[in-house]
């Protein structure tokens, strides 16, 4: 590249396809869950879930936050809490019912 053009402009290009392409990765990170399975860590994807223990949720947000993935973000830890919150409602209530039988 630089024996085409000038070495100014060819150092502009390279800081402008690194900033498009961090920019892209940062729109749609790769996160994922940790779940502890037969002793070990191991990462699964949000949209499969888990827990790390009853109740706790490791959420790994794999790229940098900033204000292009902010919302993102948020969004996801928002359903991640909501999903939480129905499981230990329809937990406890199931648990209640058990109890009321007996």
């Amino acid at each position: 590249m630089v024996v085409v053009v000038a070495v100014e402009q060819a150092i502009i290009v390279a800081i402008a396809l690194s900033l498009i392409s961090h920019t892209r990765r940062g729109y749609d990170p790769h996160n994922s869950v940790l779940v502890r399975t037969d002793g070990f860590w191991r990462s699964v994807p949000v949209s499969q879930g888990g827990q790390a223990a009853p109740g706790l949720v490791i959420y790994r947000f794999t790229h940098s936050l900033y204000y292009a993935n902010a919302q993102r973000f948020q969004d996801v830890l928002d359903s991640q809490t909501a999903e939480q919150a129905v499981d230990q409602t329809a937990k406890s209530k199931a648990a209640q019912q058990t109890a009321n039988k007996t």
